[in-house]
C-alpha cells in the first residue's frame, strides 16, 4: 500500500488497505494511512470518515486531533478545526509547527487579533525562526499595525537576510506608514512634535532608531538604556536612576524617558480573553507617547522580540501590580 501511494497509484492503495483491514479492523496505522490516501485525492469527507474512527477507537492518540483540524481546515468547517487544534495544544503547549498552524486558521477567518495570539507564542518558543517573525508581521500588516511589521520584518532579515520577498513586505509596510503618518500630523489634536522633545531625549531616540532589530551589548533589558545614556553624556548613577525622576500622572512624558518596573504585573483584555504579563525586573526606552498613559516602549530581552530591540505598546492603566519609575535623561 506504501508503495503503491510513492507511486501515486491511490487506486492500488486503498484496496491495498482495504485488505489489510479485513484481517486487522481497528488497526490505527492502517486506518490514518487510509485517511492520508484519501486526502492525498482530495477526498476530504470520505478521509475525515477514516480519521474520525480512528480517534474513536484511540482518544488518547492526541496527534490525530491535529490531522484532524487540518483536514476541517480544508473542508472550511474552522469551528472544528479550531476545537481541535486547542484541544492538542492543551497537551502540547511548545509545539512551535501546530501554534503556527493555528494562527494560519485564524488568518483565514479574518481574525487577525487571535492570530497575532498563535504567532507570539511561537516567537517565544523560537525566537531565532524568521519564519514566526514574517508570520506576525503579515498578520500586523493586515491590522495596519505598520510600526510593528516593520520591526518584525526586520527581525526576519536579520536571521535571514536573503528573504527578497521580506523585503518587499517590508517596503509595502513603510510606505504606508509614513502615508498614514502624514495623516495623523494633519489631523490629530495632539501632536508631539521635535520641538517639544528635549534635545537629550532627541538624542536617545536617534540611538534606538539605530538598533531597533539588532541586539546591544549582552541583549539584557538595561543595555539598551546604558549606552543611550553613555553615548550622549548623561547624567545619571550608572545603576537604575536613570535621571531625574518624574510622574506620569501628573507630568508630561517623552519619546526618551526612561522607565524602571519592578515586580510589574499586567492585565489585559483582547476580545474575550483576559491576559496577565509581569516584569519582575525591566528596563524599558518611551519611543513613542501615542496618548496619556499609552505608550510604545523600544526594550530588548522580552518574549516578543528576544535579545534584539523591538518595540511594543504599553498602558499605564493595565498595570495592577509592582512599582514603576519613570526618568527624564539629564545631562
Amino acid at each position: 500500500a506504501r508503495v503503491n501511494t510513492g507511486i501515486n497509484d491511490y487506486k492500488a492503495s486503498l484496496e491495498d488497505y482495504d485488505n489489510a483491514l479485513k484481517y486487522d479492523k481497528d488497526n490505527r496505522e492502517y486506518l490514518v494511512d487510509r485517511a492520508e490516501v484519501l486526502i492525498r485525492m482530495k477526498e476530504f469527507n470520505d478521509a475525515l470518515k477514516w480519521l474520525n474512527r480512528a480517534i474513536y477507537l484511540y482518544p488518547d492518540q492526541l496527534k490525530l486531533y491535529n490531522k484532524r483540524s487540518i483536514l476541517y481546515r480544508e473542508l472550511g468547517n474552522y469551528p472544528k478545526a479550531i476545537e481541535d487544534i486547542q484541544f492538542y495544544l492543551n497537551y502540547y503547549y511548545e509545539d512551535e509547527e501546530v501554534w503556527h498552524q493555528c494562527g494560519m486558521l485564524y488568518v483565514d477567518q479574518n481574525k487577525y487579533l487571535s492570530a497575532l495570539e498563535c504567532f507570539n507564542r511561537i516567537v517565544e518558543i523560537n525566537p531565532g525562526n524568521p519564519r514566526n517573525f514574517i508570520a506576525r508581521a503579515d498578520a500586523y500588516l493586515k491590522t495596519r499595525t505598520y510600526k510593528y511589521a516593520i520591526n518584525d520584518y526586520s527581525m526576519a532579515l536579520d536571521l535571514d537576510p536573503g528573504n527578497y520577498q521580506t523585503y518587499l513586505n517590508r517596503g509595502i509596510a513603510m510606505r504606508r506608514f509614513v502615508w498614514i503618518s502624514v495623516l495623523f500630523l494633519g489631523y490629530s489634536l495632539i501632536n508631539f512634535t521635535q520641538e517639544n522633545i528635549p534635545e537629550l531625549n532627541q538624542k536617545i531616540i536617534e540611538y534606538v532608531n539605530s538598533v531597533i532589530g539588532k541586539k546591544v551589548d549582552r541583549g539584557e533589558c538595561w543595555d539598551l538604556a546604558y549606552q543611550a545614556l553613555t553615548r550622549n553624556d548623561a547624567q545619571w548613577d550608572g545603576e537604575y536612576v536613570f535621571g531625574k525622576q518624574i510622574n506620569p500622572r501628573k507630568d508630561e512624558v517623552f519619546p526618551g524617558d526612561i522607565i524602571q518596573f519592578k515586580g510589574v504585573k499586567l492585565n489585559y483584555r483582547k476580545g474575550n480573553t483576559i491576559y496577565q504579563e509581569t516584569m519582575p525586573h525591566h528596563t524599558a526606552i518611551v519611543y513613542k507617547v501615542i496618548r496619556k498613559g499609552v505608550y510604545e516602549l523600544a526594550h530588548q530581552n522580552t518574549g516578543f522580540s528576544g535579545r534584539k530591540v523591538g518595540i511594543s505598546q504599553f498602558e499605564l492603566n493595565n498595570v495592577v501590580k509592582g512599582k514603576m519609575a519613570f526618568y527624564r535623561p539629564i545631562q
